[in-house]
């Protein structure tokens, strides 16, 4: 008499089962595909870098002004047309003069300097110089007025025949070199300078400052 198999346990459902099993074992979670790898801190390259911020231009700090703020370069005093060839040539007497920057303190936006020499001369000379400061006011020139007293050489007063017609100023003499300074309202400080040789006189050095003056 054959055996007889319960429907239950049959072959085929036995191996359906077995088939289940296995591609349940067998399959891998899924990974969220919201998850973002960790950065590698080894390679600076690999690190997130905010590009909002790159493109963000670098704050720039200027020394004794606001932050961000700029500075705008001034242009040197322009002394150009306060003492011309012919002032000096008509006052001392010389021709054929030029004029050349005057070396020793840089020109600024206040301060400016130039002589005025003979051309082609073969021995060295100073010629005639000027030298033209400008302050916020009269008190400030009043002030390095009498600082720049202190700094020249062979200060003298101003000769008893000229103090009319002077201004507020001093006369000083060294090397062979006179120089006669004066303020000049409203706000500047002139510096006529002369070789002895030319300026004879500090008549001549007092007639260039009035011209100089005269211009301002």
């Amino acid at each position: 008499m054959a055996r007889m198999i319960h429907p239950r346990f049959a072959p085929s459902s036995l191996f359906l089962l077995l088939l289940i099993a296995m591609l349940f074992a067998g399959c891998p979670e899924k990974q969220s595909l919201t998850t973002e790898p960790a950065p590698d801190t080894d390679n600076p390259q690999a690190v997130p870098v905010d590009e909002s911020a790159q493109r963000q231009p670098a704050a720039k700090h200027i020394a004794s002004t606001p932050t961000n703020a700029t500075v705008s370069r001034q242009p040197p005093l322009d002394i150009s047309t306060l003492l011309l060839p012919s002032d000096v040539e008509k006052i001392l007497g010389q021709k054929k003069l030029k004029v050349e920057a005057l070396v020793g303190q840089p020109a600024t936006a206040d301060y400016n300097g130039l002589r005025i020499v003979v051309e082609n001369n073969k021995t060295p000379m100073f010629g005639a110089g000027l030298q033209v400061w400008k302050f916020a006011d009269l008190g400030a020139a009043s002030a390095q007025l009498g600082k720049l007293k202190d700094q020249y050489l062979g200060v003298q007063a101003i000769p008893a025949d000229l103090q009319k017609t002077a201004g507020d100023g001093f006369i000083a003499e060294r090397g062979g070199i006179r120089s006669y300074l004066v303020i000049a309202p409203p706000n500047h400080i002139i510096a006529l300078s002369c070789e002895k040789d030319l300026c004879q006189n500090w008549a001549d050095l007092l007639e260039l400052a009035r011209i100089v003056q005269s211009r301002l």
